[in-house]
């Protein structure tokens, strides 16, 4: 399984340079740029994690890395649990290096004014991944790799922009019942909120991963 990890992350070298980039372009732009410097973590952190999930899908599709690793004795099992595990690691990864470069923005006497990154955005950053995962993995798998990086695209257009969006949308109704609710949640009680996404979230990609495991067991190569 480690090995099997390694090898995802060795064929990934040129994007994660460039997914580092786009960390420190998007932090140091967006905390110049109202409403979207109360969103920068994220907005930063799931930004390199689909520029990393798209690398993954551009490798496996350039190297036709399935058929290489079915000759070898690996369980396929095993090479399905190391893409879904690839995934969390690549958000964590970009989730370091963003509140690095945070913090060394605040320490160095740059005319930057940004906060640093709260326990509450690494948590909506690997909720938004792995709501990216459920979806994108079962598509590579079923239907194919281009329809994978289309579902990606599709996904991370919706989820980028989504923290702002449904920030306004609320705002915008503040004087509805609901609304109170969840703001007072939010405020009050944000681990609730982050519980029950989490909960939700945790079925649908066990149950990603299940369809997942079935279909690529199956799987003539």
């Amino acid at each position: 399984m480690f090995k099997l990890l390694l090898k995802d992350l060795l064929v990934l070298k040129s994007s994660i340079i460039w997914a580092m980039t786009y960390l420190l372009a998007i932090i140091v732009i967006f905390s110049m740029t109202p409403p979207f410097d109360k969103f920068i973590y994220i907005m930063a952190g799931y930004g390199a994690t689909y520029i990393l999930i798209m690398g993954t899908l551009m490798a496996e599709f350039k190297n036709q890395s399935d058929i290489l690793l079915n000759s070898l004795p690996v369980k396929r099992h095993e090479i399905i649990l190391s893409k879904y595990l690839t995934t969390l690691v690549l958000t964590l990864l970009a989730l370091a290096v963003a509140a690095i470069l945070g913090l060394i923005i605040n320490l160095l006497p740059l005319p930057l004014s940004i906060r640093l990154m709260s326990g509450m955005d690494a948590a909506i950053v690997l909720l938004m991944a792995a709501l990216t995962l459920t979806i994108v993995m079962p598509v590579n798998l079923i239907f194919s790799n281009q329809a994978a990086r289309v579902a990606i695209v599709m996904v991370f257009m919706l989820l980028f922009f989504a923290p702002v969006w449904i920030k306004g949308f609320i705002m915008d109704r503040c004087e509805a019942e609901w609304a109170q609710v969840l703001i007072n949640t939010a405020v009050s009680q944000p681990a609730v909120l982050l519980s029950v996404g989490a909960g939700l979230l945790l079925f649908l990609l066990a149950l990603s991963l299940i369809i997942s495991l079935r279909w690529y067991e199956a799987r003539d190569f």
